[in-house]
């Protein structure tokens, strides 16, 4: 562990909530330069999170400037913390414009510090679905009834106990259908347990 790491970390980190515990976790097994490789699990462990969280953390970690991953094959990847570096002083803005890789040195967010290795920036996520409130054309068309059939479920009580369930929670979802099909499959997980 590298005390001038942490420091940096804990004093001028920006990431806040599971990102911060994650970049922390990273922080405790690096060395001086800043570079640890712990595995995803291993990370996971440490900040008391899910594996998930962890990719999700590093991906923001990464957005915020603060952090630089490279792939290794066959290994964990390694990381390196960029927080107390002047690499870290950039904004996300700053950042944003970036190409996926670009050359250290020539972006206007590294201190005027001349780096040989390049630096990834992920880029935002294009064409993802955002979820929705129920949809008015969301019916109890024959093909969602044989769906329900097909798992032994009674309609169209159990179709209006879905609808009524998420018109009242305020539910959203991207795909409603693939929420169909999960509430139809809980409702016979319920019925078995019940039965047995």
């Amino acid at each position: 562990m590298s005390v001038r790491v942490m420091g940096a970390v804990l004093q001028q980190s920006r990431a806040t909530f599971g990102a911060r515990l994650v970049l922390i976790a990273i922080a405790d097994s690096a060395h001086d330069d800043g570079v640890a490789w712990p595995s995803i699990p291993s990370l996971a462990r440490r900040a008391h999170v899910s594996e998930r969280a962890v990719q999700y953390a590093i991906r923001r970690l990464i957005q915020l400037g603060e952090l630089e991953v490279t792939e290794r094959r066959g290994s964990s990847n390694s990381y390196r913390v960029l927080v107390g570096t002047g690499e870290a002083d950039c904004t996300p803005a700053e950042v944003a414009p970036l190409k996926l890789v670009a050359p250290r040195g020539e972006a206007s967010c590294t201190g005027g510090v001349k780096l040989a290795s390049p630096r990834t920036v992920s880029e935002p996520l294009k064409n993802h679905h955002r979820a929705k409130s129920w949809p008015e054309d969301f019916l109890l068309t024959d093909a969602r009834r044989e769906v329900a059939k097909s798992a032994g479920v009674e309609m169209p009580w159990e179709w209006n106990k879905f609808k009524d369930h998420h018109q009242a929670k305020g539910s959203r979802f991207v795909s409603w259908d693939a929420a169909w099909r999960t509430w139809l499959r809980n409702a016979v997980d319920f019925r078995t347990r019940r039965q047995g």
